[in-house]
């Protein structure tokens, strides 16, 4: 009797092994397997939703902030592009009745590298401005050159009067009005 029950718990224990192992182990993989799928398939959910809200913003960027842009690119152009900058001044200056009498040293230089965290910005990129000196005389009154001054400062580019020199015009071709020496810069990255 005692083997028989030796045998009868050797037999119940290696059920219970092979229950456990060959037919709960794979019910228990599926559920987990279950739960794993589901937990994928919010995953995926919340992209598509992030992807949806990107798009959303993009065309509310495109719609209420292309202008905006626009400016600031024609404000801090990605280039010096010197020949439409003196083109821009001598319209100017012909608008504004000065006389544009000297274009005179151009030079193009490194300016200020700003890092984005410097002003405020999460990204680590920097952003390198240049900026193009010129130095330019002009002939007219003190009113010309007030309308001139104030055509540059209407202009959709930036451009920053660095120096303001006055000299009395003694060319009687320009009908001795004041010589005006300016050295402006204008900024590009």
């Amino acid at each position: 009797m005692n083997k028989l029950l030796t045998a009868t718990l050797i037999i119940l224990v290696i059920s219970l092994i092979f229950l456990y192992f060959g037919a709960l182990s794979p019910i228990e993989r599926y559920f987990q397997n279950q739960d794993r799928i589901a937990q994928l398939r919010d995953l995926v959910k919340a992209q598509k939703q992030s992807v949806t809200d990107m798009e959303t913003l993009k065309k509310e960027l495109n719609d209420n902030y292309k202008q905006p842009l626009e400016k600031v690119a024609a404000a801090l152009p990605a280039y010096a592009d010197t020949p439409s900058l003196l083109q821009f001044l001598t319209e100017t200056s012909q608008k504004h009745g000065v006389v544009l009498s000297k274009i005179g040293k151009i030079s193009i230089g490194g300016g200020a590298q700003k890092s984005s965290e410097e002003s405020g910005a999460t990204s680590e990129s920097t952003v390198n401005i240049k900026k193009m000196t010129f130095h330019i005389s002009v002939n007219g009154s003190y009113d010309s050159l007030n309308s001139f001054l104030l055509g540059l400062e209407r202009n959709a580019r930036l451009i920053e009067i660095t120096n303001l020199n006055t000299s009395q015009g003694g060319d009687k071709t320009k009908a001795n009005l004041p010589k005006y020496d300016l050295t402006l810069t204008a900024s590009f990255y």
